[in-house]
């Protein structure tokens, strides 16, 4: 019975170290699977479409941001790709029975690296489109985020609610 017990509980200790290794290699975490936060850019379009006339944005300017889009669809989707790929490698690098260190954490420094790269890419491309929009569409697109938030709720020190202060 004993050493059924230990070999018991070696392996509930061995999965219970592999899970989270195997968790954080995925890319599983807070902000999904991508670490995406913020509308993508066809949401961002849409959004934009519908609420053209209350945000006064002009046709002429939607069709400029979904120039800048689609001029910078290719780049993003290659390095998503980069991402996937690092993403990828550092997963089958997890998963050998025993992973060498060193290169596991190279690995994930090439994850991070190619996060940081697509998360630039989506900074400039937002930048390109801020600079469309005039000082009062910006305000305006705020003050519609801001009324969304509102409804929604926001998480006060107390937990989920009215964003309620202690």
């Amino acid at each position: 019975m004993t050493s059924l017990t230990k070999t018991l509980g070696a392996l509930l200790l061995t999965l219970g170290l592999a899970v989270p290794g195997i968790a954080f290699a995925c890319g599983g975490g807070p902000g999904g699977k991508m670490g995406k936060r913020g509308p993508g850019p066809g949401k961002m379009v849409r959004m934009l479409e519908k609420n053209a006339d209350a945000l006064g944005i002009e046709q002429a300017t939607l069709d400029q941001i979904k120039g800048v889009l689609d001029a910078n669809k290719a780049e993003a989707e290659s390095l998503r790709a980069d991402v996937k790929a690092a993403r990828q490698a550092l997963r089958e690098a997890m998963q050998a029975d025993s992973p060498d260190k060193q290169a596991v954490l190279a690995l994930q420094s090439e994850v991070g690296a190619a996060k940081q790269a697509a998360a630039q890419h989506r900074l400039s491309v937002m930048l390109d489109v801020k600079a469309l929009l005039t000082p009062e569409q910006k305000a305006a697109i705020q003050e519609k985020r801001a009324e969304r938030r509102g409804k929604r709720g926001k998480r006060g020190k107390r937990g989920w609610g009215g964003g309620e202060e202690i």
